[in-house]
């Protein structure tokens, strides 16, 4: 959890794009007989203002992300990501956040 005091000290207004609170949650379980690992990301965002003058007011939203990793060998890995696996569209000041992202590989450490 972070807790950020956002105010500007000459205006007295809130700083645009900081909210207040923020939340970070990770789970991870692994299944080693089955070679299978998974991880669950979430975060909030809170309010926030999205300009200077604090007139125009953004809401909150929440992100979730899910990987699921499956080993091939020692040295070999298969892998499914979800990014924003709730699909949220059109948060203003979320770099690259418009809808979910499937990100598929494998990943071979040499």
């Amino acid at each position: 959890y972070t807790y950020l005091d956002t105010e500007n000290r000459i205006t007295g207004n809130e700083l645009e794009e900081r909210p207040n609170h923020r939340i970070d949650i990770s789970m991870a379980g692994r299944w080693p007989s089955a070679g299978l690992s998974v991880f669950l990301e979430g975060r909030y965002t809170g309010r926030r203002y999205a300009d200077a003058g604090n007139e125009d007011r953004l809401g909150g939203y929440t992100l979730v992300d899910l990987t699921v990793n499956k080993d091939l060998g020692n040295s070999c890995q298969a892998f499914i990501r979800f990014d924003n696996l709730l699909g949220k569209k059109g948060i203003e000041d979320a770099y690259d956040v418009d809808g979910t992202e499937i990100l598929a590989g494998i990943s071979v450490t040499l």
